[in-house]
């Protein structure tokens, strides 16, 4: 008798699938393209996000060699931000920058380029809260240089998630 009901059962599943058979296959290929599309967009971002590290580093060296002048610096960040403009890197680009801007003694470029990596980095995610602080800190500090002490202190006023106690010195 079970032998009857186990036939029984297979003769429906195999009569549903000849029915259904076109349902199963359309079913099988959006799964299948779902998990294949999710595969090459995480590919996609590790390919973006090693291109961008090239390019980084490029001007990383650039800024560093002291025969250069600044504007290969900005072309090399005008190119990276054409291309890169949502990695973290040109918020690094930025901050480093606007170092290069204090060597030069010209401050209000690199307020301005510590406001821009600033302004990025408040619209990321918790993984660069840390990079955040430091930004902060760093355009309150020259602000503060600059006499600017009501926007420094409205930085300074924020949330720091990782360097709470520097704000204060």
């Amino acid at each position: 008798m079970s032998e009857e009901i186990n036939n029984g059962r297979l003769r429906d599943v195999i009569n549903w699938a000849k029915e259904n058979y076109i349902k199963v296959i359309i079913v099988f290929l959006l799964i299948s393209s779902f998990f294949i599309g999710f595969y090459l967009w995480e590919k996609y971002k590790q390919q973006e996000s090693q291109q961008a590290s090239i390019l980084y580093d490029e001007f990383y060296i650039a800024i560093d060699n002291s025969q250069n002048n600044i504007s290969k610096v900005l072309e090399l960040k005008s190119d990276f931000k054409k291309r890169f403009s949502n990695q973290i890197y040109l918020d690094l680009i930025n901050m480093r920058l606007a170092k290069k801007y204090l060597v030069l003694e010209n401050k209000v470029a690199a307020i301005e380029l510590l406001k821009e990596a600033n302004t990025s980095l408040e619209e990321k995610n918790s993984d660069v809260y840390f990079l955040r602080d430091l930004s902060r800190i760093r355009l309150a500090m020259l602000l503060i240089s600059t006499e600017e002490l009501e926007e420094a202190k409205r930085i300074l006023l924020r949330n720091f998630s990782f360097y709470e106690s520097l704000k204060y010195k």
